[in-house]
């Protein structure tokens, strides 16, 4: 399904119901495909109980896409957002990891995180794949659960 044609059913999704003064904007991010849904005063029905609305949302708008994937062979990875509300928490996540990696390599120590959803360690550990000096590990169990950001030697 092109991002143009799942932008267009999720503004037909909204229609259907009952969300007055929308607009959805597809914004092409690295590895993914956020539909951007513009709302003025209807943001609270979304984020209201845990978010439990747009998490709905987004698994409608994605099941969509990917029964439409299956037909193509092309893989989309779909996020719906409200507001840029998570888009805005993710790039908070991203330069906090960058900043907490770079103190654990100029402290040559293991610096931990805040306890923090699966979905937001999940952020922290793409943010870091890969990055010289550090390794990501999750610790801690249910609510406790944090990520570790770990000095290692460079070589190693």
């Amino acid at each position: 399904m092109k991002t143009n044609e799942l932008r267009e059913f999720t503004a037909g999704l909204l229609d259907r119901l009952g969300v007055e003064g929308h607009r959805v904007v597809a914004v092409e991010r690295e590895s993914e495909t956020v539909l951007d849904i513009e709302l003025g005063s209807g943001e609270a029905l979304f984020i209201a109980d845990g978010n439990e609305a747009l998490r709905a949302l987004n698994t409608v708008v994605r099941r969509v896409a990917e029964k439409h994937a299956e037909k193509t062979a092309t893989p989309m990875r779909i996020r719906v957002d409200i507001n840029s509300r998570d888009t805005a928490h993710i790039e908070f996540l991203e330069n906090q990891a960058r900043v907490l990696a770079e103190r654990a390599r100029t402290l040559k120590q293991d610096v931990g995180m805040n306890p923090m959803s699966a979905y937001d360690r999940m952020v922290v550990h793409e943010t870091l794949r890969g990055e010289a000096g550090v390794v990501t590990k999750s610790e801690g169990e249910g609510n406790l659960r944090h990520v570790v950001i770990r000095y290692v030697e460079p070589g190693i």
